[in-house]
């Protein structure tokens, strides 16, 4: 259908002029390549300059918005500051009440197992037999929630 060998020869024929040496042609193409460098270095500036007095035009939005910045930096750590301390002594309470149940949970553990041993054998049996039956008890009652 499509001839391309015979199409790819004679555009290659027809590009490279015949009786230029090779090495005219490297040397062509690191100076294009030099040109194609400066223009992208022009280009490059024209970019700069164009977006340096955008820039500038710009300024007294950006100086309004850098202090509005502030502004709002300012707020927040004086609040911060203001609210600080109020918060440690929060956390002092909370560290205080935390130790006193600590002491209570430790007085009952105490009051507990010294009424455990003063009542000997049976109380201990008693304790067993009690938990084994409320350990019956959740078993049963969560085989019993689980079968509906």
């Amino acid at each position: 259908m499509f001839n391309n060998g015979n199409h790819n020869q004679k555009i290659l024929s027809n590009n490279v002029a015949e009786g230029i040496p090779v090495e005219n042609m490297t040397e062509n193409s690191s100076l294009s390549a030099a040109v194609a460098a400066k223009d992208l270095r022009a280009v490059a500036f024209y970019v700069l300059k164009v977006t340096s007095e955008w820039v500038e035009q710009q300024k007294p939005r950006f100086t309004t918005f850098v202090a509005v910045l502030q502004m709002g930096h300012d707020y927040v750590r004086l609040k911060v500051e203001h609210v600080c301390p109020i918060i440690f002594t929060w956390i002092l309470y909370f560290g205080k009440l935390i130790l006193l149940l600590s002491m209570v949970w430790l007085e009952c553990c105490i009051r507990g197992l010294d009424s455990l041993l003063r009542l000997g054998t049976t109380s201990f049996f008693t304790v067993i037999w009690c938990s084994i039956l409320s350990v019956i008890a959740m078993t049963e009652s969560q085989n019993f929630l689980y079968s509906w």
